[in-house]
């Protein structure tokens, strides 16, 4: 089903000025009928993908770059090759999410529900989900304070990958304020982070090892001083 808006009355919108259309097709995201409503002026996707097609999901949203968007993610979806440079260009961006715990998402009564994380209410909590947007206004809380960590004088607690030249971070809170040689960091520093904002996006590091142990998930970044 698509949504169209009507004249905003009062000068500001309401959930009461969007109409509903019945889609012609099947209603598959990728649909020619459902892209080509991306097209239009002002588009924008507010959605829940499914989580098994979310990368198909970005590809499309890669073939309209023109089209902004809102939506709800894995974590994890920012490192797939499809996405990582959507990240590296500023096109997609952590928006304002909860930084710990889950989200919760309430279920089809039909659908059973499994996990450790059930609320009484029914809904099922989901680890490591963020907003994900290609919104300016997404870019307006990215800063980063000081942490107040060195690296100089504390090179055991930073020890080298096995396969990268870089130190190991495995903490934001542990981010030394001076270092700017190459840092693999977890996942959450896209939370703080947006283009121009003091370091650069590098790679991603899909397996890091130090002396043979097997380390989740890095982004490999590096501290741009000019910023």
């Amino acid at each position: 089903m698509a949504c169209r808006q009507r004249r905003p009355r009062g000068g500001g919108y309401s959930i009461a000025d969007l109409a509903a259309r019945p889609l012609d097709g099947d209603g598959s995201f990728d649909s020619p009928e459902c892209e080509h409503l991306l097209d239009r002026p002002g588009a924008i996707v507010v959605t829940n993908p499914p989580f098994s097609h979310a990368i198909r999901f970005m590809r499309m949203l890669r073939r309209h770059p023109a089209t902004d968007y809102l939506i709800v993610a894995n974590l994890n979806l920012t490192t797939a090759n499809d996405v990582f440079p959507m990240i590296k260009e500023g096109r997609c961006l952590v928006g304002l999410s909860i930084h710990s715990g889950s989200m919760f998402f309430r279920l089809p009564d039909d659908r059973p529900k499994t996990g450790s994380m059930i609320r009484p209410d029914g809904t099922v909590g989901v680890n490591s989900i963020r907003w994900l947007t290609s919104l300016a206004a997404a870019r307006a809380d990215k800063t980063w304070p000081p942490t107040g960590h060195t690296y100089r004088g504390h090179e055991d607690e930073y020890p080298e990958y096995d396969a990268y030249d870089a130190i190991n971070v495995d903490s934001m809170r542990m981010m030394p304020d001076d270092h700017d040689g190459p840092m693999g960091v977890p996942l959450n520093f896209l939370e703080h982070w947006a283009p121009g904002n003091g370091f650069m996006l590098l790679d991603n590091l899909d397996d890091p090892t130090i002396d043979g142990r097997r380390l989740y998930k890095r982004l490999l970044v590096r501290r741009t001083r000019d910023a």
